[in-house]
């Protein structure tokens, strides 16, 4: 039987582990990341000498340090859900995943990214991305829920940059609004936008992607408000017209 474990901060991440899959046992290991306390990883160190694990699944594998990549046998996939920040093809900002990519990708087998539309750009410099998945959603968590009061007039988790907080200053003084810059996951945030009359959504960057929190809210019975975002191409082709 092969053995994969699914590593990351798996509050964010533990919808997308499958429970049980056929031929293969299942392992699962939070790590909180923080790179000024390699401890974080004992679990997978105790797991690594106990089992033979066969693939390692590394959810934001860009924060993991190369000695510990090298310290775990079996094969590492690298699943990337940071948005790669580009302002045009011949000029571009790389964030953070870009800037532990350079370092790290050589020490991963696999690496798959969120967003189809980052990977021509990453491929055109030098960084080999090898699928594209798009971000699930648990409906089982994030749905909506008629028994519960609308209390705000809108929603928005995340956190608060000088755009975003630029942005949704006039919102926050003409509407009941609620800005949580951090901390609200889970099914907390999910009774947050349950209570919300919309949804909206507000770039780190004057940047298009799409993040997980566009359909997070939608499961949860929510229009949206949102600046400019890529169009994911499991959106049928009679809707892209109003991504652009």
């Amino acid at each position: 039987m092969k053995k994969i474990a699914f590593v990351g901060q798996l509050h964010y991440f533990s919808c997308t582990i499958p429970r049980k899959m056929e031929g293969y046992k299942i392992y699962e290991i939070n790590v909180n990341y923080n790179p000024e306390d390699p401890s974080i990883y004992q679990e997978c160190y105790e797991l690594n000498a106990k089992e033979n694990i066969d693939y390692w699944i590394w959810f934001r594998g860009e924060m993991v340090p190369e000695q510990t990549i090298q310290q775990l046998q079996g094969k590492h996939v690298w699943v990337s859900t940071e948005p790669i920040e580009r302002q045009d093809i011949k000029n571009i900002f790389f964030g953070n995943t870009i800037k532990f990519m350079h370092n790290h990708r050589e020490n991963f087998d696999y690496m798959t990214h969120y967003d189809y539309t980052h990977i021509p750009t990453l491929r055109q410099y030098g960084y080999e991305v090898n699928s594209w998945f798009p971000l699930p959603v648990d409906t089982d968590t994030y749905k909506p829920n008629q028994d519960v009061e609308k209390v705000w007039d809108g929603i928005f988790l995340g956190r608060g940059t000088t755009r975003r907080q630029m942005l949704l200053s006039k919102i926050k003084h003409e509407h009941k609004f609620l800005h949580v810059d951090h901390g609200l996951i889970g099914q907390e945030a999910v009774e947050a936008y349950q209570k919300a009359r919309i949804g909206v959504n507000l770039q780190v960057n004057n940047f298009a992607q799409y993040p997980h929190r566009i359909t997070n809210m939608m499961a949860c019975g929510l229009p949206i408000l949102s600046d400019t975002i890529t169009c994911p191409n499991w959106i049928p082709e009679d809707f892209q017209k109003y991504f652009n």
